[in-house]
C-alpha cells in the first residue's frame, strides 16, 4: 500500500489490489513507476478537476528521467472522500 499526502495535505492512499487490479492491468507499462506516483501526488507541475468524475482531481508530473517514457507525463487520478 502506498500512504502520502498530497500538494493540499490530504491523506492520499493507494492499495495494493488497485494497484494490481486496475492501473497494472490497464497500463502495465507503470510496473515501474510508483515511486514516480507518489511524487506526482506529493509535487505535481499540474493539478484538473475531473469534469467527468465528481470528486476527484487530475495531478500530472513531467518525468525527464529513464525509460522510453522520458520526457512524458504521469497522469494520477486522485478521488477524493466527501464527508
Amino acid at each position: 500500500m502506498l500512504l502520502t499526502t498530497d500538494v493540499f495535505g490530504n491523506k492520499v492512499q493507494l492499495q495494493m489490489t488497485q494497484w494490481e487490479n486496475h492501473i497494472l492491468a490497464q497500463h502495465p507499462e507503470m510496473k515501474d513507476y510508483l515511486l514516480e506516483v507518489e511524487q506526482t501526488i506529493k509535487a505535481p507541475d499540474c493539478i484538473l478537476a475531473s469534469v467527468v468524475i465528481p470528486h476527484a482531481k487530475l495531478f500530472y508530473r513531467c518525468y525527464l528521467g529513464r525509460g522510453k517514457y522520458s520526457g512524458c507525463y504521469i497522469e494520477v487520478v486522485v478521488y477524493y472522500n466527501t464527508i
